[in-house]
């Protein structure tokens, strides 16, 4: 069968009219026009390939969630080891990827540090007038110094665009790798002009 992600290679029926399908390059879950109908719109509104497909990475909890008992169903057939696992998988899939669909089908709000989206949102808000990292080069780039990394930045509020000013810095290397600890920041290295020497572009 045809599917939004290429030629499905092989294919699950959880139950009908709700299909899982695997591709060479992806898969999710595949849902017939009633099926379809029974998600919450605002759910439906926010699958990343329309209505009645929700792809493996970000968007198949959202059927999971919905259609329960058809996928416990599924798993006791199949004699999963832990079901509910997979609900709980699939309820963090939806707060840190669909943090506004998981408030509206839980109830309740959430707090930036509880979602995947909300914090980085909340951390390029946060540094939205800060040089944050895009890239990087190691000193095993001839314009590097040793144990230094060349740190290509943008403007915290121009992160996700195409273009946008750059500029580069020299930062030590053991603080660089420091960025994904819990003392430094979650998403990306923030510059700090009075301690990081501007330098010309590296490429």
């Amino acid at each position: 069968m045809e599917t939004p992600w290429g030629f499905a290679q092989q294919t699950e029926n959880v139950a009908p009219g709700i299909t899982i399908v695997h591709t060479a390059g992806h898969g999710g879950i595949i849902l017939v026009p009633d099926r379809a109908a029974a998600m919450p719109a605002y759910m439906a509104s926010a699958s990343f390939t329309g209505p009645s497909s929700y792809e493996e990475d970000c968007d198949w909890c959202m059927p999971v969630l919905v259609f329960e008992a058809e996928f416990r169903a599924y798993y006791q057939r199949q004699q999963h080891p832990d079901p509910n696992a997979v609900f709980e998988s699939a309820r963090k899939c939806l707060c840190n990827w669909h943090p506004d669909v998981y408030e509206k089908f839980y109830g309740g709000a959430l707090a930036p540090e509880e979602s995947y989206i909300r914090a980085k949102a909340h951390f390029y808000e946060a540094n939205r007038s800060n040089w944050v990292a895009i890239a990087a080069f190691g000193d095993w780039h001839p314009a590097v110094p040793e144990g230094m990394v060349a740190v290509c930045a943008r403007l915290g509020h121009d992160h996700e665009k195409r273009r946008g000013e750059e500029r580069f810095f020299l930062v030590p290397a053991s603080e660089y790798s420091l960025r994904h600890s819990t003392e430094s920041p979650r998403f990306a290295f923030v510059i700090d002009p009075q301690k990081h020497r501007e330098i010309e572009p590296v490429s």
